[in-house]
């Protein structure tokens, strides 16, 4: 293979490691010798960075077939077993809080059989060694999955294509439980009322910046007119570490290929019965300031959560569309819905939302070009209800990879 000469590199190397004093004065030099020696070795450069991904994807190729083997020995301990929950914990590079999430479901008191179910998606870190030694410690309790490369969140979505139990929950990798009974509470509760598919209680919000610790129903939701059931006709927001599911879904075939974010599978199990709430802290949700989402401004936070909404309402075929509206909390939607019609409405509202709000929020403000906001908006649908059409191959490949 034709690599870059390393007298080339060497060159490249010793004008752009030049001591700061001089750094100034070769600036420009700098970035025209890199123009050039880009245009003339274009070719060499790409079949070295070709050269780079192969080396990748072979070091993967080792880590994958490893991990894959020492599961693979795991699995004969949970053959013949049965279960009644599946606790689905996602987890990535979360090698300092994964330890306490899975000692928070392993001390439940409970006479209830269930499976929890780690799902790392391919990483990086001590994630896999930790839960690989937590499933080597509780081979019949701890089944543990795995990919080969990131899946950016679609492991979940396959994972519960194949839920085998009555009822089934849901602890990232950074949150915990901090109630002992919460699994016997629940489960005594939905074996007794057919008609109900959550159990909810309220959790904690801890901000990991602020170091501040308040209740999501209280003082988040700013709900007063607390009760023991909760539908489209009396709705409130519970976190999904607070719920536990009754496995009513049809996650292989209707909903294959809906990504199953904390509200979706909300709205959609909310569609299926009644949830019953029960007022008190049963679980600890940790907010990262850092992530991916915590960093988009807040319009296109904004953006994301109606289009949530949109998309759930339309698939519902709009029966529960006073609420969803509601929770728009934006006057415009009325407006819309008065001028236009209840589906019309929708549209011109997101429409609004997603280009004309938007764009103008940023031309005030001269914070982002039109280039940047054009591209942030391509992106939003990853933060909503539905896979792009583009996404479909990572699904099949994530199908294939999971072990």
């Amino acid at each position: 293979m034709l690599l870059p000469r390393k007298r080339h590199l060497d060159k490249f190397i010793k004008i752009k490691n030049i001591n700061n004093k001089y750094k100034n004065r070769y600036k420009i030099q700098y970035k025209v010798f890199f123009i050039k020696y880009t245009i003339k070795n274009k070719n060499k450069i790409l079949l070295y960075e070709k050269y780079k991904e192969k080396q990748k994807e072979n070091h993967l190729d080792k880590i994958y077939e490893q991990r894959k083997q020492q599961l693979q020995e795991l699995k004969q301990f949970r053959e013949n077993k049965k279960y009644i929950l599946t606790c689905y914990i996602p987890t990535y590079n979360q090698q300092n809080t994964i330890r306490k999430c899975l000692e928070s479901i392993l001390e439940q008191k409970t006479q209830y059989p269930f499976l929890i179910k780690i799902l790392d998606d391919g990483s990086s870190d001590n994630t896999f060694k930790i839960c690989l030694e937590y499933a080597q410690k509780y081979p019949e309790k701890i089944e543990l999955t795995t990919v080969k490369h990131n899946s950016v969140g679609k492991l979940l979505t396959v994972a519960y294509e194949n839920i085998q139990t009555k009822y089934f929950c849901r602890l990232d990798g950074d949150d915990y439980w901090c109630d002992e009974n919460k699994i016997q509470n629940a489960l005594d509760f939905l074996e007794a009322h057919d008609d109900y598919v959550t159990y909810a209680t309220d959790n904690y919000m801890y901000n990991l910046k602020t170091k501040r610790k308040v209740s999501n129903i209280h003082y988040l939701e700013k709900n007063k007119n607390i009760t023991g059931e909760i539908s489209f006709d009396n709705f409130f927001y519970v976190h999904v570490s607070a719920r536990i599911h009754r496995n009513v879904l049809d996650f292989k075939k209707k909903y294959k290929n809906t990504r199953k974010r904390d509200r979706v599978l909300y709205y959609l199990l909310l569609d299926a019965g009644k949830a019953h709430y029960e007022d008190k802290v049963t679980s600890v949700y940790t907010v990262n300031p850092n992530n991916e989402y915590a960093k988009l401004p807040h319009c296109y936070q904004r953006l994301s959560q109606c289009l949530i909404l949109y998309k759930i309402n339309k698939v519902l075929k709009y029966k529960y569309d006073k609420c969803f509206t509601e929770q728009a909390f934006d006057n415009r939607l009325e407006k819309y819905k008065k001028l236009f019609g209840k589906v019309l409405g929708w549209e011109y509202f997101i429409f609004d939302l997603k280009y004309i709000d938007a764009t103008k929020r940023y031309f005030k403000i001269m914070f982002e070009t039109i280039f940047t906001i054009k591209n942030r908006v391509k992106n939003i649908d990853k933060f909503t209800g539905d896979f792009r059409t583009e996404e479909f191959p990572v699904i099949d490949r994530v199908r294939e990879e999971m072990v």
